[in-house]
């Protein structure tokens, strides 16, 4: 496997174990019941609801990388580079959805 390669799949890892740390917290609270919208009707009005949760654990996974003591041979900064890369891709993604 070359380093590329366990790069992404570091990151998967820890973007996964941050979703999974989301959704054990919030599975702690009574779930909300269902909501049911028409066809292009979003949450409180806002759209893509999916994509700014996602750019928002990247952002707290970002920041608690770069906080983080230990380098990892360098793995941990490349990490931190690649949820920079992907917030930014997300951003694109929602400016691209508005033209």
């Amino acid at each position: 496997m070359n380093t590329n390669k366990i790069i992404v799949a570091g990151l998967a890892a820890i973007v996964g174990l941050g979703a999974v740390t989301f959704s054990t917290a919030a599975s702690a609270q009574a779930p909300a019941p269902p909501v049911f919208r028409q066809p292009g009707q979003h949450r409180g009005g806002e759209r893509h609801p999916e994509l700014r949760l996602a750019l928002r654990n990247l952002e707290r996974t970002e920041a608690d990388l770069r906080r983080s003591d230990h380098d990892f041979d360098g793995h941990r900064q490349k990490a931190a580079e690649l949820c920079h890369q992907a917030q930014q891709e997300i951003q694109l993604a929602l400016r691209s959805d508005r033209d």
